[in-house]
């Protein structure tokens, strides 16, 4: 009787150590997964810089000037700014259109009283990164609203934007605060270790019936461990295999 028990516990054993190994071999085998899901992304970076606006200066040789318009006035050009002297006799007018401000930049003439700022203005800094941005590309510069802009020249890793609104925001301004971002993206994201490529380009293994299937696929943003991709194959809530 004991030498049947001992037999009926050694199967037992046998049989549960047989299941485990099943199992253990079964998850070893299991491929990493990952879900797609959708997701917006916007590359941003603040930089402290200097500011230039085009501008032309208003000049008079006048002992006292008195001011006819207010700081950050449009005007056209022509339009009376100023009295030299407190005498009609003695008009200053605009010498082009845009806005009025009293503030001078360091290339001001002696005789300068004011700028009127036209055209747009120009954001200078050095940047870290200036290796991942490239002359034309597009952007956004934000001050106290979002304003559109370009990068105009990149010079050992000083950028300058170009930025043709949003004058009225930077008109006293010589030194500045801003943030530089890239087009808000928005994409399908996966595991940078899902994503593979070759000479046909970029690609992933959708899980399709427990079955890897090549797709496709368009990188539109990777950095710090952040990859977004697009494509006719690729879907919200797909199994993408990892590795």
């Amino acid at each position: 009787m004991r030498n049947y028990l001992h037999i009926v516990a050694a199967v037992i054993f046998l049989g549960a150590a047989a299941y485990l190994v099943c199992l253990f071999v079964q998850v070893e085998r299991s491929p990493e997964t990952a879900s797609v899901c959708r997701m917006e992304v916007d590359d941003s970076v603040e930089a402290v810089g200097r500011v230039q606006c085009d501008a032309e200066y208003i000049t008079a040789s006048f002992e006292t000037v008195y001011f006819t318009v207010s700081e950050g006035q449009w005007v056209s050009g022509g339009k009376l700014v100023a009295l030299g002297d407190a005498s009609f006799e003695n008009l200053v007018t605009a010498p082009c259109a845009g806005y009025f401000t009293r503030t001078l930049g360091a290339d001001a003439p002696e005789n300068a009283v004011g700028r009127i700022v036209s055209g747009g203005w120009r954001f200078s800094a050095k940047l870290k990164n200036a290796g991942e941005y490239r002359v034309g590309q597009r952007l956004y510069l934000t001050v106290f609203d979002k304003y559109p802009a370009y990068i105009e020249k990149i010079d050992n890793n000083t950028v300058t934007v170009r930025c043709k609104t949003g004058l009225d925001a930077v008109l006293e301004a010589d030194k500045l605060r801003v943030t530089l971002s890239t087009a808000e993206l928005e994409g399908l994201r996966v595991p940078q270790r899902a994503l593979h490529s070759d000479d046909e380009g970029s690609f992933v293994y959708v899980l399709k019936a427990d079955k890897p299937e090549r797709t496709p696929v368009e990188v539109i943003f990777n950095k710090n461990g952040l990859c977004l991709v697009k494509g006719d194959g690729l879907f919200e809530n797909m199994k993408v295999l990892v590795g």
